[in-house]
């Protein structure tokens, strides 16, 4: 009888427990993610078949830095709600209130903009970089959102620059 008892109490325990875990995340919903990379081939010499296909191999981002915003677009007076790190693997997750839009960027876009100054080597188009700046690294639209998400980047070479013309010397 008394581990009847006890066993009701500890189904009941339980219950309220879950019932208060369910409250929590009621409105809400988690969102995972992983952010892997590749990087383009920057040497001189022509490179082997094995090297370009490793280059062209997704990496895990570990310790990337990104921002979670409302809205669609990367405005700067709107602040970051939510700063994310990705972990060991490349993974995160964050848990977003639902029926809103989000967007995702990386942590230079959280920065006020500010367009890099031209110099000898490399002359900047405003507008390009200005649009790259404005545009989300994900959407995460209410309508439409996965619980799960990629994020893939591309390491370029210093001589081949986003919205830049470099006219430097090219790796011997």
């Amino acid at each position: 009888m008394l581990r009847n008892l006890i066993f009701c109490s500890l189904c009941l325990c339980l219950n309220a427990y879950d019932a208060i875990a369910k409250k929590k995340t009621k409105g809400y919903k988690i969102i995972t993610g992983v952010v892997t990379f590749t990087s383009e081939y920057c040497g001189g010499a022509v490179p082997s078949e094995e090297l370009l296909s490793e280059l062209q191999k997704e990496k895990p981002m570990v310790g990337k830095v990104l921002y979670l915003k409302l809205g669609s677009k990367n405005i700067e007076s709107v602040k970051a709600i939510k700063r994310i790190v990705t972990d060991s693997q490349g993974k995160f997750s964050v848990k977003l209130k639902n029926g809103l839009d989000y967007i995702i960027i990386e942590e230079w876009k959280e920065s006020p903009y500010k367009l890099p100054s031209n110099s000898d080597w490399v002359k900047w188009d405003e507008k390009c970089y200005q649009n790259w700046y404005e545009t989300p690294d994900y959407i995460l639209q209410r309508k439409n959102r996965n619980n799960s998400i990629h994020l893939k980047f591309v390491n370029r070479c210093s001589f081949d620059p986003y919205c830049g013309k470099y006219s430097g010397p090219l790796p011997p």
